[in-house]
């Protein structure tokens, strides 16, 4: 089993307060695979139908959360969101190779491209001013995450 990584922020400030969690609404399932398997975050519940799926690495838990647009009804779907998540791994080449092999074994949970159109190229190139990330992927919905070697 391979080392477990950690998270990684673009702020060089130390807050006081800690992170607690960070949420993506979705459709569960598929990103509880993708996140258990490319960065083998544990499962923190038994979601039934309809609830949220929590994965953590023992400092911060992903809520991965059912999405419907129904839920947005009354309002614009249009919501602030999600930046990007940012994880440390102990081998960074050891990593790109594990997230190709988890491609060619389960496409179903393979990390997206994001440079795929002149929006995604566009979008990847503003990402990468993050001077903490060495990796840009996206996970199978489209959320952005960056991957560095632990320091």
């Amino acid at each position: 089993m391979r080392p477990r990584p950690r998270r990684v922020s673009c702020s060089s400030m130390q807050p006081s307060a800690a992170l607690r969690n960070r949420a993506l609404s979705s459709r569960p399932a598929r990103l509880a695979a993708f996140y258990a398997d490319v960065f083998e975050l544990e499962p923190r519940n038994a979601p039934g139908d309809g609830s949220a799926y929590l994965l953590g690495d023992g400092r911060v838990t992903l809520m991965i959360l059912p999405w419907k647009i129904s839920d947005f009804d009354g309002s614009g779907i249009a919501q602030p969101a999600l930046d990007h998540i940012g994880f440390t791994v102990p081998d960074l080449d050891a990593f790109r190779k594990e997230a190709e092999e988890t491609a060619r074994l389960n496409p179903h949970i393979a990390p997206r491209p994001i440079d795929i159109n002149a929006e995604g190229a566009a979008r990847l190139a503003l990402f990468r001013k993050c001077p903490r990330g060495a990796f840009h992927m996206a996970d199978p919905d489209g959320n952005l995450i960056d991957v560095a070697a632990r320091a």
